[in-house]
């Protein structure tokens, strides 16, 4: 008996697998939405694995954390290249929610006046009745924000991943995963 690699179908899976080696672009594409969806995902479950502690604004408002406006989780974006996918956001403080952060500084407020109108004065078009002069002065600001991580992957995305990459990278049917 003699069997060589094209009775196997071995010829069409080289072919197959020399054309995804040499664009990878759809398997990114797809391991890609598997990144997106997850971080999406982190955003729905308020943190994932572990949840993140609530903001004061969420707590105040009766909120979700990071979700007042969906800013950051709707700037959450995908790009395809040739050999690689980045999945990110290009929003300003995306990093400090990320990571969270802490400032301590100084701050110098310059001098002001506050004016204080009075009911009967602001009928008649009248000047304030009163002022306070407030004095340049500073203050320190510290500020502590914790960190959110959104951007990670659970280990259910991993799997996935890996699949697709089998799928990609393996293209001979019944091949072991």
């Amino acid at each position: 008996m003699k069997l060589n690699l094209k009775d196997m179908g071995a010829g069409q899976a080289v072919k197959q697998l020399a054309e995804n080696i040499s664009r990878p672009q759809r398997m990114l594409q797809e391991v890609g939405l598997v990144m997106l969806s997850s971080v999406q995902q982190n955003f729905i479950a308020q943190g994932r694995p572990v949840p993140w502690k609530p903001s004061i604004r969420a707590i105040a408002q009766h909120g979700q954390t990071l979700r007042d406006t969906n800013r950051l989780m709707n700037s959450i974006n995908m790009k395809v290249s040739d050999n690689e996918v980045r999945v990110g956001t290009n929003v300003v403080y995306a990093a400090a929610q990320h990571f969270g952060h802490h400032y301590d500084k100084a701050v110098e407020v310059k001098g002001y006046v506050r004016y204080y109108k009075n009911v009967k004065t602001s009928l008649s078009n009248r000047k304030p009745t009163y002022s306070t002069v407030v004095e340049a002065h500073s203050m320190t600001m510290n500020h502590t924000l914790p960190a959110r991580p959104y951007m990670i992957l659970q280990a259910e995305d991993w799997e996935r991943i890996k699949q697709i990459g089998y799928r990609y990278l393996i293209p001979i049917q019944g091949a072991p995963l």
